[in-house]
């Protein structure tokens, strides 16, 4: 999707030398590197329930991007690609022994004749009128993989949605790099992916009777929550994507996207599909999955799946580490919500030594019910339910001057004298969406930052405030921070220390990771569809210009990774951290 022969020869230069993928993404902060190295991309299928002592087939397996992560997941895996340079790359990329990489053409895989349980097809499918040679290449080619199917196989196909709502925010089609390419249909002969009814109709015409569409969000390339029918309407993805190219601003999406699930129609313009096509109709462990959210971007000791799970009439909220640091967080959980924070109680849960779960509450959440003043512009009512969740935060709290202990320190950076309200106890993590009213009772769901230590009470209301305020344009547009923390005679001069703890706390918290900087950017507001052409155009002539100035900072960065990976620089790194400690002191 993204490719070019130079950069080709540079991720081949990458993965040959065994560099560190995390240190180089740091260096390259270009989407495409991030596209052909990220971690982040094994999230589309990471948590999917595959079953035991299986098989799988990846059809074009790339640069391996998801290759390892099924080495992890199946007893076999056998990754199809049609060049021998990528071919090599998955190998020396996965180095695993239940690995086999075939080159061949994707039309033409009978040289694997073996059947297999599952069978990847993830950014390839679109191609097909470029590799397979029919009058109906689509359902064809869907027909055709039937045939290395088991009968109780399944295909996974990822593929991004012609509707998405991304194209008509100003989003460039990935395929052609064009505005509304694909909204307004594709060129004959060209690559081309498909709205929901085009992708059922294909699926069906080939045959395939049983199928599940699961919706990746913000996309199926980096995705952090996958969605489902059941849910899609109910919890609508409000966040901004933070792994993106360069790009237009007709409209803020998350506000669409909540204006599309109020009308029931999200899944016809979510950014990506993931088709589960069932060769029987026989149940599967993922009939069960509703909602998944993944929590990748955290450092290792904080990394979990949150899924929401269905069995029979029971659904419950279940979240699993995805590691072994990550259980004792999720049993740091269990243990820390055994007294109340304030007047805000804690869900009931259990914890069975793996996973963390706790009942699915069908009640309305205290976050929508907060929305619903907003969008009534019921200013006082905002208020009214605002003071509720003030005074149960902050019951039976008392002030407090010392609270910056070694702990704290370590987790917020920052040391301060002024004196704060505090608990013995801290959840910091009281977002609006993670609280319900129960029996005229705050029960909080989703507590993963506890802390046995004091931190201050107006420093996590101003995050829960500015959380929302952040994440949703509607609250956005409705009332100010200043507004809020005046009315409650809070101190604003306060924001810049909060600030800082914030940052430490997500520094603490997050991965470090740089995301990447788009280097042609064309954030306008559009207000006539007729400028789109004039846009494209200006692009190019920008673009152009860009390549003069992209090829003078690549030099600069092949100069400076000549030294990063060079023998001489390893040798002097301690060296380096020794002078840096001279000169912090």
């Amino acid at each position: 999707m993204y490719e070019n022969e130079k950069l080709e020869e540079e991720i081949y230069e990458i993965i040959d030398n065994k560099y560190d993928f995390e240190e180089i993404t740091q260096l390259h902060t270009s989407y495409e590197y991030y596209y052909y190295l990220s971690y982040l991309r094994e999230n589309l299928f990471v948590w999917y329930p595959f079953k035991d002592n299986a098989s799988l087939l990846e059809i074009g397996g790339g640069y391996g991007a998801l290759t390892r992560l099924f080495c992890r997941k199946v007893d076999e895996v056998v990754s199809i690609e049609d060049s021998y340079k990528k071919a090599d790359m998955i190998s020396k990329r996965c180095h695993a022994d239940n690995l086999e990489v075939v080159v061949n053409d994707f039309s033409e895989i009978e040289q694997t004749p073996k059947k297999f349980d599952y069978i990847i097809v993830s950014d390839l499918f679109e191609y097909a009128r470029e590799f397979y040679e029919s009058s109906n290449p689509f359902k064809d080619y869907l027909t055709y993989l039937k045939g290395f199917l088991k009968d109780d196989g399944v295909i996974l196909l990822a593929i991004s949605n012609r509707f998405g709502l991304k194209y008509f925010a100003g989003f460039k089609e990935e395929h052609v790099n064009e505005y509304f390419t694909g909204v307004d249909d594709f060129p004959k002969k060209s690559v081309r992916t498909f709205t929901k009814g085009e992708l059922e109709n294909i699926i069906e015409s080939a045959e395939f009777s049983d199928y599940k569409f699961f919706y990746p969000y913000p996309d199926h390339v980096f995705p952090e929550v996958i969605n489902t029918d059941k849910f899609i309407n109910k919890i609508s993805y409000e966040r901004k994507p933070t792994i993106v190219k360069a790009r237009a601003n007709f409209f803020r999406e998350n506000k669409v996207n909540q204006s599309l699930a109020s009308e029931d129609i999200a899944q016809y313009f979510a950014n990506s599909f993931l088709v589960e096509i069932r060769n029987d109709t026989s149940s599967r462990q993922s009939d069960n999955y509703d909602y998944v959210k993944i929590n990748n971007e955290r450092k290792q000791r904080y990394r979990t799946i949150t899924y929401i799970y269905s069995d029979n009439n029971d659904t419950r909220v279940v979240k699993y580490p995805l590691n072994e640091f990550s259980k004792q967080h999720l049993l740091r959980m269990h243990e820390g919500s055994k007294n109340s924070f304030g007047k805000i109680k804690f869900l009931e849960n259990t914890f069975d030594d793996y996973y963390f779960s706790y009942p699915y509450i069908e009640h309305e959440s205290f976050e929508k019910t907060l929305i619903k003043t907003i969008i009534n512009h019921d200013k006082d009512g905002f208020f009214e339910l605002l003071e509720e969740y003030f005074d149960v935060l902050f019951y039976g709290s008392f002030k407090k001057d010392d609270y910056c202990t070694p702990e704290f320190l370590d987790i917020f950076g920052v040391k301060s004298d002024k004196c704060f309200r505090c608990h013995d106890i801290t959840n910091l993590d009281v977002i609006f969406s993670n609280l319900f009213i129960i029996n005229d009772e705050f029960v909080s769901i989703d507590y993963e930052w506890l802390f046995d230590f004091s931190v201050p009470l107006e420093y996590i209301f101003y995050r829960v405030i500015h959380h929302h305020h952040v994440s949703n344009p509607l609250f956005r547009d409705f009332i100010t921070l200043d507004e809020i923390f005046e009315h409650f005679d809070l101190d604003t001069d306060n924001f810049d220390l909060f600030k800082e703890w914030e940052k430490h706390f997500l520094n603490y918290a997050i991965s470090h990771m740089k995301k990447p900087k788009t280097r042609i950017t064309a954030k306008k507001s559009v207000n006539k569809l007729d400028n789109v052409d004039a846009i494209n155009k200006g692009y190019q002539a920008f673009k152009k210009e860009n390549e003069i100035l992209n090829k003078r900072v690549e030099e600069q960065e092949k100069l400076i990774n000549t030294y990063k990976y060079s023998t001489s620089w390893k040798i002097t790194k301690p060296l380096r951290k020794i002078g840096q400690i001279m000169k912090n002191k």
